[in-house]
């Protein structure tokens, strides 16, 4: 009987091939992979630098910006390398404050935070720690509950921790805050309580030059000068016109490590009332960029909108010069 191969390479040559062929791959890999080693043999040098680089340069910028839960990174000194967005929007901060590489003690200055920390817990133990139950109170009076999740950064060739992050999830905000009620012209508004100072009969209020609109000048109050806003100029509104019954709302709060007072006119203050946070929505985007920074939200009460002023945000230096403010010497 005829061999089924007759005609054709014999079975062991079509073998050979195949196993020379397997072998081309292999070798081809191999190479690949030396130079994978070469590469990773430099990090062990030359290369915690550039490792560092890579994953500040491309890992952050690329993939934690997308992170809608708040996020930090930090060094191997435990120093913030880096935050999202939603970190910053959850501690009341801007990015530009962490230019400087604060400590995570420094920023997150709470007991738990105090108690225990978790990134210095995983540089120790080189292991991700999940689900950790935590509370916390941002500067602008927000308290928050919610879980933490640290994972270590590590050098690929030689296991050093290089830093870490932090990430938190479930959050859920005690949301159940003092509100002062308030008139201005044909407007009603919220403003936190945490932040107000005092309220004053309308004094004399002394006009300043070559100052924005939103600026109705300065008062004395009791020896501490404090520049007066027209708040819906800040808004985008008609400007406030004078009336008897006007009196002054002062604020004050800390931004950038300082202290800092300001005053809005009123026409009239209404109520305090105990607000929850659910029931305050996002300001809508028509707002636009600057008027937003000062809206913390839309109240509705007896179908009605009232307008929540960020008080907080007109104590940052950035929303000061934003509004034009004077540069005012004692």
């Amino acid at each position: 009987m005829a061999s089924e191969n007759a005609g054709g390479p014999p079975a062991a040559a079509a073998s050979v091939d195949a196993v020379a062929e397997l072998t081309r791959q292999l070798q081809e890999k191999t190479k690949k992979i030396e130079k994978l080693a070469k590469y990773i043999a430099n990090l062990e040098t030359d290369g915690d630098r550039l490792n560092r680089e890579l994953i500040v340069a491309n890992s952050h910028k690329t993939c934690f910006e997308s992170i809608t839960n708040p996020l930090f990174m930090v060094n191997s000194s435990l120093q913030i390398e880096f935050v999202n967005k939603a970190f910053c929007d959850f501690i009341g901060s801007t990015p530009e404050e962490f230019q400087s590489k604060p400590s995570c003690s420094e920023v997150l200055n709470c007991g738990t935070f105090r108690k225990r920390c978790l990134l210095k817990e995983c540089f120790a133990t080189k292991e991700h720690i999940t689900g950790v139950k935590c509370s916390f109170v941002s500067a602008a009076g927000r308290k928050f509950a919610f879980l933490a999740d640290a994972l270590p950064i590590h050098n690929i060739a030689t296991s050093e921790i290089l830093g870490g992050f932090e990430i938190f999830r479930e959050v859920d905000e005690d949301t159940v805050r003092k509100y002062l009620m308030f008139e201005s012209g044909d407007h009603q508004y919220g403003v936190d309580v945490k932040w107000l100072k005092c309220i004053v009969r309308l004094p004399a209020i002394t006009p300043m030059v070559n100052v924005s609109d939103h600026v109705r000048g300065v008062i004395n109050l009791r020896g501490q000068i404090i520049p007066i806003y027209d708040l819906n100029c800040i808004l985008g509104l008609k400007p406030m016109e004078s009336s008897e019954r006007q009196c002054v709302l002062v604020f004050e709060g800390k931004a950038q490590g300082e202290t800092r007072s300001f005053g809005f006119v009123v026409d009239q203050v209404c109520e305090i009332r105990a607000i929850s946070a659910k029931e305050i929505e996002p300001a809508p985007d028509v707002c636009g960029n600057r008027v937003g920074t000062f809206v913390a939200g839309i109240l509705k009460i007896d179908r009605q909108a009232r307008v929540i002023i960020d008080a907080f945000s007109l104590c940052n230096r950035e929303a000061q010069t934003e509004l034009s403010l004077p540069e005012l010497r004692r």
